[in-house]
């Protein structure tokens, strides 16, 4: 009996086409970055509250930031703690140029998706 229930789940597992989303697969530097900038174009933060906010490791969040401020978009104000983060006009460029890509990605992924061709490949695959 359990067995039978086991195999019926594997069955519908097996027929579902697999589509990775969002919570499937890591995240790029890339998106890590925007992540950082998004929340700095809302307010200056510190390090500290970049961390609590993002849900980062600490010694990450500084590691990225510090590359951000390397590059030019964001700046670090003030020379003593807590040093206040904020974003450049370079950085509000590069995020938004970056939204762009994504979205124009994401759009062509649902058309491929969407496709008769990729159907049929998938169907191939799976069964």
């Amino acid at each position: 009996m359990v067995l039978g229930r086991l195999a019926l789940g594997l069955m519908a597992f097996e027929q579902r086409p697999y589509r990775p989303t969002l919570r499937h697969r890591k995240r790029t530097r890339l998106e890590i970055y925007s992540t950082i900038l998004e929340a700095l174009a809302a307010e200056n933060m510190t390090a500290n509250r970049l961390t609590i906010r993002l849900n980062f490791n600490h010694r990450f969040t500084k590691e990225c930031v510090s590359f951000l401020v390397a590059r030019g978009l964001v700046e670090a104000s003030g020379e003593w703690r807590p040093v206040l983060y904020s974003i450049t006009s370079t950085g509000l460029d590069w995020l938004t140029r970056f939204k762009q890509v994504v979205r124009e990605l994401e759009s062509r992924d649902r058309e491929v998706c969407d496709s008769e061709r990729y159907k049929r490949f998938s169907r191939r695959v799976i069964a």
